[in-house]
């Protein structure tokens, strides 16, 4: 679980005034965050292939014709 001071730590780099009671609710929520991407570590995507979007997109935009003015 994270610590209050790792939690304000955050709060000041995102910019974010937080109280106390808020300390205590972000830890338990962001603890709560960090122990899902914990659970995609055990995943095996050895199988997977590496992609760099999802959507087979490749230049979309128009060829640049010069034209007069």
């Amino acid at each position: 679980m994270l610590t209050p001071d790792e939690v304000r730590h955050i709060a000041q780099l995102a910019r974010i005034r937080v109280t106390d009671d808020d300390v205590d609710r972000f830890a338990a929520q962001l603890s709560n965050i960090l122990e899902q991407f914990t659970k995609l570590d055990e995943l095996d995507t050895s199988d997977v292939p590496a992609t760099r979007h999802t959507l087979p997109l490749h230049n979309v935009l128009r060829d640049d014709m010069p034209e007069a003015s």
